[in-house]
């Protein structure tokens, strides 16, 4: 946006020196011309957070009372919309907000071959709910985006802890695989008896979004941590308050099951989801990933992988065998923001954008063979 003038810049016209004031989208630009000389543009990328209110004990409320966090809950987005960026969405978890990802998207942001290429979005949620009831919520939300702006392209998935869960269970098909793991004998007669809108199947039978193109697990109980079942974890579930309207879409049928046939004595919760003994963990755990995986995990930098933890979550339950990389940093359960996981992420976007370049030459190179018009353009936005 320039503003009218009738003379050069920097001229003087009546005693009055003329001025140009202009602005730039640092996204997409790094530099501008002053004067016939190239200048580089700065910009502080962590900005938007600042729009955001940060509450030290907000995350803290989530868990214990996720119905007063539901209005926050959803999809935010950081900058503009570009649909010719590619969606990163940051997943925090357990007794988290948003707001925790800022120094590691500063820190992406920084790299001068991500920015401009890379949208980032945050995904909150309430961590007290189920984990299979936020992982619906966070399909719904990705549906409604695609509804909302069809030009999106697919997207990377950078997770921390429970939020690795969340995220995992957008790229798995499940048939019937998780439901019958949590009732058991009773799975056949629940499923014959509880219609398909119900919040239960649909938050434990889905199939896998294609649009989930990468997933980044950082320090994520893949098989539960112990901590969820000890006395801390018991009391932190007793604390917790589901949301009423939550219990009342999951049918006295299947709460009745739970505690009676399965043995839960307290329904299921974003703590005790995190348990090793959780069916929802173990089927999940047999169920493979449909999209390209990478690991970051901690181990507290005492160098005892595999028999390391970063203070919360045991290697154990972190590695996953089939990860396309797997780094250990040397940081505790809060390894997000490390510089050695911040390094890490840079790599995996630069080598998502190297994939994405490789594999639009191969369709381009298959719709010139075919000769047949237009479907080169077609296979290239798919």
């Amino acid at each position: 946006m320039t503003s009218p003038r009738s003379a050069p810049i920097g001229s003087k016209k009546d005693g009055v020196r003329d001025a140009a004031f202009s602005l730039y989208d640092p996204s997409k630009r790094d530099t501008i011309r002053i004067v016939g000389t190239q200048k580089p543009l700065g910009a502080d990328f962590a900005g938007p957070f600042a729009y955001y209110p940060n509450p030290a004990l907000l995350g803290l409320q989530a868990m214990l009372r996720p119905e007063k966090y539901q209005e926050r809950a959803g999809l935010y987005l950081m900058e503009p919309y570009d649909p010719d960026q590619i969606p990163v969405v940051f997943i925090h978890g357990l007794l988290s907000i948003p707001q925790m990802w800022a120094p590691t998207i500063s820190g992406i942001q920084s790299d001068p071959e991500l920015h401009g290429r890379f949208q980032f979005w945050v995904f909150a949620y309430p961590t007290g709910d189920p984990i299979t009831v936020s992982a619906l919520r966070f399909r719904q939300s990705l549906e409604r985006i695609y509804q909302l702006y069809p030009r999106t392209k697919g997207m990377v998935l950078i997770t921390h802890s429970m939020g690795g869960l969340v995220a995992q269970m957008q790229a798995v098909r499940t048939d019937r695989v998780l439901w019958n793991a949590v009732f058991q004998n009773d799975a056949g007669r629940l499923y014959a008896t509880t219609p398909p809108d119900s919040l239960a199947k649909k938050a434990l039978i889905f199939d896998a979004n294609p649009r989930v193109k990468r997933i980044v697990f950082i320090c994520v109980p893949h098989r539960g941590s112990f901590l969820a079942s000890n006395w801390i974890g018991s009391i932190g579930v007793g604390l917790i308050r589901l949301p009423s309207t939550l219990l009342s879409q999951v049918g006295e049928g299947i709460t009745g099951s739970l505690f009676k046939n399965v043995g839960l004595k307290h329904l299921p919760t974003g703590i005790n989801g995190l348990s090793p003994r959780s069916p929802v963990l173990r089927s999940l755990d047999t169920l493979p990933i449909a999209a390209p995986y990478h690991s970051i995990i901690g181990d507290r930098g005492r160098g005892d992988t595999p028999n390391s933890s970063d203070g919360v979550v045991p290697y154990w339950s972190s590695h996953l065998a089939g990860a396309q990389s797997e780094l250990i940093v040397p940081g505790p359960h809060g390894s997000f923001a490390l510089p050695q996981t911040v390094a890490e992420l840079k790599r995996i976007l630069r080598l998502h954008l190297a994939t994405l370049g490789r594999s639009r030459a191969n369709l381009s190179g298959s719709a010139q063979e075919t000769r047949e018009p237009g479907l080169e353009l077609a296979l290239w936005h798919r």
